[in-house]
């Protein structure tokens, strides 16, 4: 099978692994593992896992919400990363071109997204996409 489909809880192992890339740290399993799980339960969201060949190739998270100052429904891709040895297969984009297909679906009018400054690599994929750097996204350790 080539395609997506929904992540599911034997799936935890190659999600904590594609995290850790996309943020380059190990995260704590003993934590990581219960919050996944706990993330499958969430109906406002989509955990999805994109295959190739029968393999697990990718990972990608959406959330989709109607946000006041957006004014329509909004896919949120929250979190994306392409196994490191499957990059360069063209399968970042058959999986964010299913991600918009599913949004569009599920009734909603933009996809939007934040990303970390230096990803800059993800940066002009998006932007190949037809997203647009419009907003800064901060964060702050409490």
């Amino acid at each position: 099978m080539n395609g997506m489909r929904k992540a599911q809880s034997e799936d935890v192992r190659f999600v904590y692994e594609r995290m850790c890339d996309l943020e380059e740290r190990v995260f704590d399993w003993q934590v990581f593992e219960p919050l996944y799980l706990e993330q499958l339960k969430d109906e406002t969201m989509d955990s999805l896992i994109f295959e190739v060949d029968g393999k697990r190739a990718g990972y990608a998270a959406v959330r989709y919400g109607t946000y006041l100052h957006h004014c329509v429904r909004t896919a949120e891709l929250i979190e994306l990363n392409v196994d490191e040895t499957r990059r360069d297969q063209g399968i970042g984009q058959a999986f964010f071109e299913e991600i918009v297909r599913l949004a569009k679906e599920k009734g909603c009018a933009e996809l939007a997204l934040a990303t970390n400054q230096k990803r800059k690599r993800a940066h002009r994929f998006y932007e190949k996409n037809g997203m647009k750097a419009t907003h800064f996204t901060y964060t702050k350790n409490i």
